[in-house]
């Protein structure tokens, strides 16, 4: 075989080397426009982008990480920018021992202009081809505000459920479909003569019902009007009390529950009937009287006339000044005692009245308002 004489040879490794030349060139070319490429994702990201060496010395930023330090980062070691105390270093140290997993840390730090903020950062080792630690890259998120309304939100909260548990009114939820309990305070539950834990998810409101009808109805102005308020309903607990409640709520129908406060009213409509059969008590007994009675206001206005004083003056006089509508006279009649019983006494008085010319003993009595 004929050896390639030596000039073609020169030839041939000239023409190696261009070829090689051209495509490192090529591939400068394509690293530089990834890189460029890669440079311009992260300083179009939002979010605070950092590097830092292996001595934890920040070697590159994007745009947001230059807003938030500021200019002159680069060259600083990542702790000059710490806040307080903190265990920054340790918890991010499995990165600088070659860990490839991300750590998540919170941290707290100073702004450019000196504020003291909270990043959320997102850690990741940086290796060279030979598998070398050479640093970390990460990425961080001022969550400052967020933090401040999840604590608003907390106190806000914890303010709710302070009331909650210990308002004087009971406060409820229950479902719609069956009147399950869902939750309510230990003053709903000590109406219903129970601990908390024996009615939540145990009892329902529509077997406390006397009249099921009176839940229908319930049901029936949620549907309507979405909330009732002062709504009465008679239950009978597990102890066999018959009470009555006043219930104000509103409804969620779309989860099935309905939400409000309660109060027992028992003793209020207990007081409410013994008055009304006091009061008609009262009336028979003033309706059937022969002696003419009737009751005057502190302006002297007729407030009531029993049968016997309406056929006297020969109407329901109701509302007229007393001295015109008893005894036909334009001011206040000469034996008025009007003064002493507005001072909480009796009196009793004989009277010629110009109305019929008729003599009469009159026995006047304070009223006592409550």
């Amino acid at each position: 075989m004929t050896e390639k004489p030596p000039y073609e040879k020169l030839e041939q490794r000239v023409k190696e080397l261009e070829k090689e030349t051209v495509e490192r060139k090529k591939a400068e070319e394509a690293l530089q426009a990834l890189s460029s490429h890669q440079e311009a994702l992260l300083s179009a990201i939002p979010d605070i982008i950092m590097e830092v060496d292996s001595n934890k010395v920040y070697t590159w930023t994007n745009q947001p990480g230059m807003e938030f330090f500021g200019d002159d980062v680069i060259g600083n070691e990542a702790a000059l920018y710490f806040e307080g105390e903190q265990d920054t270093y340790n918890q991010v140290q499995p990165l600088f021992s070659g860990a490839e997993n991300v750590i998540y840390i919170e941290s707290w730090q100073r702004r450019r202009d000196g504020e003291k903020r909270l990043l959320a950062w997102w850690c990741r080792v940086l290796k060279d081809t030979h598998g070398n630690v050479t640093g970390a890259i990460s990425s961080a998120r001022d969550i400052t505000e967020r933090i401040r309304t999840e604590e608003v939100l907390r106190e806000s909260e914890e303010r709710y459920r302070n009331f909650f548990d210990n308002a004087l009114a009971g406060f409820f939820r229950s479902r719609l479909s069956d009147g399950m309990f869902i939750e309510m305070n230990s003053k709903a539950a000590e109406l219903l003569g129970l601990p908390v834990e024996e009615v939540v998810g145990k009892v329902r409101s529509a077997d406390l019902y006397r009249n099921p009808g009176q839940r229908r109805e319930l049901i029936s102005k949620l549907k309507q009007d979405g909330g009732v308020h002062g709504f009465e309903a008679d239950l009978t607990l597990h102890d066999g009390r018959d009470v009555t409640f006043s219930i104000s709520v509103k409804s969620y129908p779309d989860k099935d529950y309905m939400e409000g406060a309660v109060i027992d009213i028992t003793a209020r409509k207990l007081a409410e009937a013994a008055l009304r059969e006091s009061e008609e008590k009262y009336r028979s007994m003033m309706e059937s009287m022969k002696a003419a009675v009737y009751i005057c206001s502190s302006d002297f206005r007729v407030e009531y006339m029993n049968p016997a004083m309406i056929k006297r003056t020969g109407r329901d006089a109701t509302g007229e000044v007393c001295h015109k509508a008893i005894n036909d006279l334009d001011k206040r009649c000469p034996w008025c005692v009007h003064d002493k019983i507005q001072q909480a006494e009796s009196a009793e008085t004989e009277i010629l009245s110009p109305k019929d010319k008729r003599s009469y003993n009159v026995s006047h009595s304070p009223i006592f308002h409550q």
